[in-house]
């Protein structure tokens, strides 16, 4: 009769037979079929910290195979492993395996497969170096196999492991029985996997034939056939017209001059160095590229516009004392082109001895305007009334028309209102002009949060009154609100869930306002990496549009927070944005923190990025 044997702590192998119910972890313990085993605690107490133990339970005759149930268990799924392995030892097959719910095993029935032959089963329990729960209990049973017929022989081609009854069926002529291969041999009773197989063998072509093991260079791979181009393919042989130019830049996405277009890098980056970029400052740091908003400065008063003869450029806080306004201009009065109004020389003055002189109004906004004029005599008339004898607003002291004279017309059908199109007033059929127009000047709607009580004509700006928070450090943030009402509630963190997404990166400005990520709440699906880039820039998803395919290091924040996100429902393998080589691209493993390149053909997950 063959027996159950236990390891603890890689105790020396001991086994015998228990006449009552065991404990998994005490020396030399054994356990009969249709017995009982428990973890180190017993039926009755908790397992205990930091223990490893490991069992292995025999059939009872060879004929039987060995089949375990757990009455009961209750373990930390994350920390404390039960591990079940077909075989009997840990080098064989396992069955079930690595962290799970607490109580996941519970009822569950595992049994040694009917290709193993010893039909034992070993399982193995470890606990980490805190919490301890109930624990559990394993019911072992020997089970009768069934008679199967067929070949045992290991060595022969048509060796069935499920035999136990041989049937003197065995084979033993080796050969290429497959009839596509070249090699194909038809007394072959067993195939040897020799089989030469022609076709296409490239993984990446369009013929790609998964049967061929032996290429006949027949393979037609698309692709971009320019050597200029950066996912050229030496392999190509039909050209798709879709080439991505080679840009170089600096590929690091910590650097201060980090290209996001560039897909070589030409050690171009340039570290990141925050600091004062004022030059006026007191702490201005000339080798700083980020401002870090940490100027300071000296207040010196004075006039800060340019526009005026007292602008100084040291000032830093306007005081007031802007009063003159400049004039460009000839400032000498001896020049031909003097002008008594200008208080800054522009270099134009002209010696008379050298200048031909034509006397007139050099001011182009005059009536009298001579463009033929560089010596200006004071001459200059400007519009300044009616002078037209005919209007009603004839003024008969005006030198220069402004063109505001108006005319009575005399009509038998004289329909007075306002004739102007853009006014609010605007009357169509009006064929005289009473100065009645009424123009948009404000909010006319009462209920409107921009409501102008002295406003006469809609402007169409009216904004409606829209309740919530309005407060962006908040996660209850409505961009639509323009009224507080006192929802704001809970402050932003990783991992809550935030204009679209979940909050995986999360800062603040001088100002107090927030700034960071978010990352959508589930995969959009499976794609290659072209068909991925096109699903995320055209993804409306909650109502933004502004979605992107992460980079590694977004991954590696994503990572970061993944325990604190809501709904943690990440799968493996993930596209990044990053382009890798030829036709290559970085995929992002999120089980372990860790990316790899691989073929751009290859379909993985896609999940998708916004900032806010």
């Amino acid at each position: 009769m063959r027996v159950i044997t236990l390891i603890l702590s890689f105790t020396l192998l001991l086994s015998h037979y228990l006449d009552a119910q065991n404990i998994l972890n005490k020396i030399g313990a054994g356990v009969t079929c249709g017995e009982s085993i428990f973890d180190s605690g017993g039926a009755s107490s908790n397992y205990e910290n930091n223990a490893y133990s490991e069992a292995t339970f025999h059939p009872s005759a060879e004929d039987e195979y060995v089949s375990i149930e757990f009455i009961h268990a209750y373990i930390e799924g994350c920390c404390d492993i039960i591990n079940i392995y077909d075989g009997e030892n840990i080098e064989a097959p396992l069955i079930r395996g690595g962290p799970s719910k607490d109580n996941e095993l519970n009822g569950q029935i595992y049994s040694a497969s009917p290709s193993n032959l010893s039909g034992s089963i070993t399982i193995t329990f470890s606990s980490d170096q805190v919490i301890e729960y109930s624990g559990w209990e394993v019911h072992v049973q020997c089970l009768k196999r069934s008679e199967v017929y067929g070949c045992t022989n290991p060595l022969s081609c048509n060796f069935n492991p499920l035999a136990n009854i041989d049937d003197n069926s065995c084979m033993n002529y080796f050969g290429c029985n497959n009839a596509n291969a070249i090699n194909y041999d038809a007394n072959a009773l067993c195939d040897n996997n020799t089989c030469l197989i022609l076709g296409c063998t490239n993984q990446v072509a369009i013929n790609y034939n998964p049967n061929s093991n032996l290429d006949d260079g027949s393979c037609i791979v698309k692709g971009c056939a320019n050597v200029l181009m950066f996912n050229y393919n030496p392999e190509v042989t039909i050209g798709d017209g879709f080439c991505i130019p080679i840009i170089y830049g600096c590929m690091n996405n910590y650097a201060y001059n980090y290209n996001t277009a560039s897909n070589i890098d030409d050690n171009s980056c340039v570290n990141k160095r925050s600091g004062c970029l004022d030059v006026n400052a007191i702490n201005y740091n000339p080798l700083a590229n980020v401002d870090d908003y940490s100027c300071e400065f000296i207040p010196i008063y004075g006039c800060s516009n340019p526009l005026y003869l007292e602008y100084d450029t040291k000032v830093n806080l306007d005081d007031g004392t802007c009063n003159n306004y400049i004039i460009y201009g000839c400032t000498n009065q001896v020049s031909i082109n003097y002008n008594p109004n200008s208080n800054l020389d522009d270099g134009s003055c002209v010696n008379e001895n050298n200048y031909n002189l034509v006397y007139g109004c050099t001011n182009k906004s005059a009536c009298n305007y001579n463009p033929q004029a560089n010596s200006d005599g004071g001459s200059c008339e400007f519009p300044d009334g009616c002078t037209d004898e005919k209007a009603i607003n004839y003024d008969p002291e005006a030198s220069c028309d402004n063109g505001t004279c108006e005319f009575i017309t005399i009509s038998t059908n004289m329909i007075y209102g306002c004739i102007d199109e853009s006014a609010c007033n605007y009357n169509p059929q009006s064929n005289s002009d009473d100065g009645s127009c009424e123009f948009p000047d404000g909010c006319t709607d009462e209920k409107a949060i921009n409501y102008d009580p002295e406003a006469s004509c809609d402007n169409g700006t009216c904004q409606s009154k829209i309740h919530g928070c309005i407060d962006k450090k908040y996660i209850e943030y409505n961009p639509q609100a323009n009224i507080e009402d006192e929802s704001c509630k809970t402050e932003l963190d990783i991992g809550l869930k935030y204009l679209g997404g979940y909050i995986f990166e999360l800062n603040y400005k001088n100002n107090g306002e927030p700034f960071g990520k978010v990352v959508s709440e589930s995969d959009l699906g499976t794609f290659t990496w072209e068909e991925a880039r096109t699903k995320a820039i055209t993804s409306n998803i909650n109502d933004f549009d502004d979605w992107y395919i992460p980079d590694v290091a977004d991954f590696n924040s994503i990572y970061r927070a993944i325990e604190k996100i809501e709904q943690n429902n990440f799968d493996k393998h993930y596209w990044t944005s990053k382009p890798y080589k030829t036709l290559s691209a970085i995929v992002f493993d999120m089980s372990n923190n860790n990316s790899c390149s691989t073929s751009i053909q290859y379909k993985y997950k896609l999940r998708v990025i916004r900032a806010f």
